[in-house]
């Protein structure tokens, strides 16, 4: 099977913002609302003096008896960068790249009518972001990888 792409877009003004309401950190669910189970979650940390790298691999599960589109959403720290989303399809991970707003939808939008699917995530307000993800196949386990970078700013005043 041949997938189409993985997006990014982000409007890193609304980087600073405050997010108005109150998400789950992390979640996953079908179109319908219906949540998907976060199986696993790995989170490795690297730091050096005020910067730290955070990269988590999240697996989420769909129980249901067919494909499913899922969309996700996290809050990251206040000040957090994304420097990585990547999608695993069929043992390795597609790798997302930053382009403007209405190519990654244009993008997606033909490769979830097509079948051959695609990922893509976009910033929220604040430090929320969001993700579509199709498809995720019946009684499976998608993975996700995200990375962001943050800067401690007690560390960085010295």
């Amino acid at each position: 099977m041949r997938l189409n792409s993985l997006i990014i877009y982000m409007f890193f003004t609304a980087m600073t913002c405050q997010a108005a309401t109150v998400a789950p950190p992390l979640a996953m669910a079908d179109r319908s609302g219906q949540a998907m189970e976060l199986a696993r979650l790995d989170v490795r940390i690297a730091s050096h003096g005020p910067l730290a790298l955070t990269e988590m691999n999240l697996y989420f599960r769909n129980a249901q008896d067919h494909d499913v589109e899922g969309r996700f959403g996290c809050v990251l720290p206040a000040e957090a960068t994304v420097s990585r989303f990547a999608w695993e399809i069929e043992g390795r991970l597609v790798e997302g790249e930053v382009v403007e707003r209405k190519k990654a939808a244009k993008v997606y939008s033909a490769g979830y009518h097509s079948g051959s699917g695609g990922a893509m995530l976009s910033s929220e307000r604040g430090s929320r972001f969001t993700a579509k993800v199709f498809p995720i196949r019946a009684k499976s386990t998608v993975r996700l990888l995200i990375s962001y970078s943050t800067v401690n700013r007690k560390d960085s005043e010295g």
